[in-house]
């Protein structure tokens, strides 16, 4: 089964650790517009930098465990792209 997902608003909870920053390479190779949460603004610059920064990249800063911030993540993609058609939830903790 092939999954086209050209053109795809796809946003990644988590996105600039190893495994969510691969994830991220593999759909902005496929075409599909990829929004990343961050904690520290320096993860995403590293992440568009090691990924050639593409114009498909885009990061918001949010805390996943504050309302307000999330309803920023939603509003700011809605304003943007209109829509949201893919959540990959990676997110982790680090003790």
């Amino acid at each position: 089964m092939e999954l086209n997902i050209s053109d795809k608003i796809i946003v990644i909870l988590g996105g600039t650790g190893a495994l969510g920053s691969g994830v991220a390479k593999v759909l902005i190779n496929s075409n599909a517009t990829v929004i990343v949460t961050y904690s520290r603004e320096k993860s995403f610059n590293d992440l568009k930098e090691k990924l050639g920064n593409p114009d498909k990249l885009y990061g918001v800063q949010t805390n996943v465990l504050d309302e307000e911030s999330v309803q920023k993540l939603v509003d700011k993609t809605i304003d943007l792209f209109g829509k949201v058609d893919v959540l990959v939830n990676h997110l982790t903790h680090k003790h």
